[in-house]
């Protein structure tokens, strides 16, 4: 989920634009762009947080300087809305999750609600500006099934540096610009700390970090205990790390993993050699069945 911080110029122009043609909006796009006025209104009055619901009685503190929120605002609780719907139709209660790079917790809190109190979710998030807000919605909801570890997700155990103030564009880096606040950040590797049974569905949206996420996880992919994998992979960021596209698709492709891009309004999964997307799912070829499966259920 990328952010940046943009002008009122942008604002004007590009947002409505956007809102006006996310699939999430349809039938709802005027009551959409008053919304975005009045939370522009609120964000320059410096009004205090209030709450915005996010998807049944789950709430969020709407914190007016979180590019999530803003998210939420304009496109609503689908803010991903192909690959949202996918985690809504594919996950079962009971199932185990990983939300990698959970920011403010928004997504985290959908899959605990798709998951159910027989499931869980354990999600990674390095900034302790949004880590604070994530614990603010996990006890606004009185989560108990999220487990939040203050951590980047890496190839091996340590520290980095975080670029934290770019919300959720918050990136690792190797080495640190003069122009942002840095802060060091401790690295873990999945295969460490994860618990010893399978996790359903593994997202990353790491701003660059991901080839390191899945090296530190290679012991996992290996025994096909991640069977559907959520990422991105966008070559201008892997490469700020050393990593790239190429990279983490052969990473993949080596341990048997198929990918696939899904279409919220077809509830279809298209396969492909190479994904066209830098937003795409990777499914173990042993684990297709059972995905195409649970996705029929779901319709």
């Amino acid at each position: 989920m990328t952010y940046q911080r943009r002008s009122s110029l942008y604002h004007l122009g590009a947002v409505p634009r956007q809102i006006w043609r996310h699939p999430n909006n349809r039938g709802r796009r005027l009551r959409r762009l008053v919304g975005s006025v009045f939370f522009q209104l609120r964000k320059r009055l410096g009004l205090a947080p209030a709450t915005l619901p996010l998807v049944g009685d789950l709430r969020v503190i709407a914190d007016t300087g979180a590019g999530g929120v803003s998210n939420l605002v304009y496109f609503g609780s689908y803010f991903e809305y192909d690959e949202l719907r996918f985690c809504e139709r594919y996950l079962r209660p009971g199932d185990h999750v990983v939300d990698g790079g959970a920011n403010i917790g928004l997504v985290s809190l959908l899959l605990c609600r798709w998951v159910g109190d027989q499931g869980s979710v354990t999600a990674f998030e390095p900034a302790p500006t949004a880590a604070r807000q994530m614990r603010g919605n996990l006890e606004l909801n009185r989560v108990a099934n999220v487990e939040l570890i203050e951590a980047a997700l890496g190839a091996h155990d340590g520290t980095t540096q975080l670029i934290a103030d770019m919300d959720v564009s918050n990136q690792l880096v190797r080495e640190a610009p003069g122009d942002h606040a840095v802060e060091t950040v401790r690295v873990v590797r999945l295969e460490e700390v994860l618990e010893d049974r399978a996790y359903a569905l593994v997202k990353l949206d790491l701003e660059g970090a991901e080839l390191d996420a899945l090296r530190g996880a290679e012991a996992l992919l290996a025994a096909d205990r991640l069977p559907v994998l959520l990422l991105e992979a966008y070559d201008h960021q892997l490469l700020r790390l050393g990593g790239s596209r190429v990279e983490v698709l052969e990473l993949l492709e080596a341990h048997g993993y198929r990918f696939a891009e899904f279409d919220a309004d077809s509830n279809r999964l298209t396969f492909a050699e190479r994904p066209a997307g830098d937003d795409f799912l990777a499914i173990h070829s042993g684990s297709e069945p059972t995905v195409e499966r649970r996705l029929a259920d779901s319709g």
